[in-house]
């Protein structure tokens, strides 16, 4: 059973930090939007900070829809979940969505978001995505969720995006239980060997 929780910035008073996504492509540096997004820039250090991301991975590539081109990156903690129907999940959710309307944070090249279970209103996932090419869908009002809040947006990759660009070229024969993901799972995850917040 997912567990539901509320999140603030308290213990992490310092406008925009930085975070470095360690990789074994590399390593990636993401700027947090703490001013304009901070509940969701919270929730994510939080998760950060108790090494939740530690061992997941950089699991799918989508470009949504044929027309709109460029990839989205999808990674966390969750492929065991994805490639096998008998593993659960016990991830915590946030439960409030910082709409792009709010913030101000459009899905562009390069933005870092939160992920969304399909079938639940105003939560998000503690899955990331970051965008390789423009996706004003994913915004508030967008077409790719039902209840029209979009995803909430937090983020921006500032260094090493090029290492993203080379990982979307992969191709996505991977294996996943889940019938709405086929086609979309790479076929070489790209392990996360952790995530840390820069000082």
């Amino acid at each position: 059973m997912m567990r539901s929780r509320k999140s603030s910035n308290e213990g992490y008073p310092f406008i925009n930090p930085q975070i470095v996504i360690e990789t074994t492509a590399g390593e990636i540096v993401v700027e947090l939007n703490t001013d304009k997004a901070p509940l969701t820039s919270a929730f994510f250090m939080d998760l950060v900070a108790r090494d939740h991301y530690r061992g997941g991975a950089i699991y799918r590539g989508t470009q949504l829809s044929i027309e709109q081109g460029p990839f989205l990156l999808q990674g966390g903690s969750a492929l065991p979940y994805l490639q096998d129907a008998s593993v659960g999940s016990n991830a915590p959710m946030l439960d409030h969505i910082e709409t792009t309307g709010v913030t101000g944070i459009r899905h562009r090249r390069g933005t870092l978001s939160l992920a969304r279970d399909l079938n639940r209103t105003g939560h998000a996932l503690t899955e990331f995505f970051i965008c390789l090419g423009d996706f004003p869908t994913l915004d508030e009002g967008g077409r790719n969720l039902l209840d029209e809040q979009g995803f909430p947006a937090f983020g921006k990759v500032v260094s090493a995006l090029e290492i993203l660009d080379e990982i979307s070229t992969q191709e996505t024969k991977g294996y996943t239980h889940l019938p709405l993901l086929e086609g979309q799972m790479l076929t070489t995850p790209i392990s996360v060997e952790q995530i840390r917040i820069l000082s």
